[in-house]
């Protein structure tokens, strides 16, 4: 009888996994961006009016997607007011550190406040603060599109 030879191909079967496993990363958080670009878009401010333009257009325009190893998929904005339109700011908010505020302490306390008052250092005014409803896009974008993203990732690890 002859000779057998076994051939260790594992390391180049790792390499092709890997490479298709972030290239399905990169497309799925593609789609995610997408999606969230687009709802953030129909996001309502205060009393239910609109958030000024150019924070919507900048909000939507930092909305970034990232693959780092493992793969590991992150999608989101580096935005101090993605968090607070995404979650809402309800009766308990506590507004961003460089507001200061002009009630003290006392207005983060159970219950909360239906308003309060704000200095914008940016703008040199005193603004009123309302609650804020959460209008989620980042968390819609991801799972309202599942099936979507499960066929994205089939593909690519099915042409490897």
């Amino acid at each position: 009888m002859g000779d057998i030879l076994f051939e260790d191909n594992s390391d180049e079967v790792l390499r092709l996994l890997d490479g298709a496993t972030k290239k399905a990363a990169r497309a799925v958080g593609g789609r995610v961006q997408a999606y969230a670009r687009q709802s953030v878009e129909k996001s309502k401010g205060p009393m239910g009016g609109a958030w000024p333009h150019d924070v919507i257009l900048a909000l939507r325009d930092s909305i970034a997607v990232q693959v780092d190893e493992g793969p590991v998929l992150t999608v989101g904005s580096n935005m101090q007011i993605a968090p607070y339109i995404e979650l809402g700011t309800g009766r308990l908010y506590d507004p961003p550190p460089e507001w200061e505020e002009y009630h003290g302490d006392d207005a983060h306390s159970v219950g909360g406040l239906e308003w309060w008052l704000y200095f914008d250092k940016l703008e040199g005014v005193v603004k009123i603060g309302k609650p804020v409803p959460s209008q989620p896009y980042l968390r819609p974008a991801f799972l309202d599109h599942v099936d979507e993203y499960k066929q994205i990732v089939q593909k690519d690890l099915e042409n490897a």
